[in-house]
């Protein structure tokens, strides 16, 4: 693989601090002006991290070795509205893709959303595998989320 190009940036990460056993993390938009109540309990430490741009790397990126993997799908059964249930035929298609790519055990759909513009008959994939199983949370992007993969 060649040098990718890249760009600095900043990510944060939360601390592990005693307060978030006993209170999740949270940021609030709500103006608590009565109360004089806190927006956030966020408590973190930011690192500096480069940003690769891998457009035209895609195939470089194996699952095994690297933790994610880039497909591309050309749907035969794209959704055109909400995804009624598990056994809708996108699902079914997304189904057979994660069986002949991870060949687990079993594929459970726990949650999809489909995006009101999303482009037709693309799917950004990132799959995580563990112990044989594929619990995955499909999502159609937006064309700016997945302008990275032409």
């Amino acid at each position: 693989m060649d040098v990718l190009p890249f760009i600095d940036g900043r990510i944060s990460y939360l601390n592990k601090i005693a307060l978030y056993e006993r209170e999740k993390p949270y940021i609030s938009s709500v103006p608590f002006l009565l109360t004089e109540g806190k927006n956030a309990n966020i408590d973190e430490t930011k690192h500096d991290v480069k940003i690769f741009d891998v457009r035209g790397n895609e195939d470089d990126f194996k699952l095994p070795v690297h933790g994610f993997q880039y497909i591309k799908h050309q749907f035969s059964s794209k959704p055109d509205g909400k995804i009624d249930g598990p056994n809708h035929p996108y699902l079914e298609e997304v189904r057979e893709i994660l069986k002949a790519i991870l060949q687990p055990k079993l594929v459970i759909f726990y949650d999809c959303n489909v995006s009101s513009s999303m482009l037709p008959n693309v799917v950004n994939v990132r799959f995580n595998q563990v112990q044989g199983t594929a619990d995955w949370r499909p999502r159609l992007f937006s064309a700016s989320h997945i302008s990275a993969y032409r």
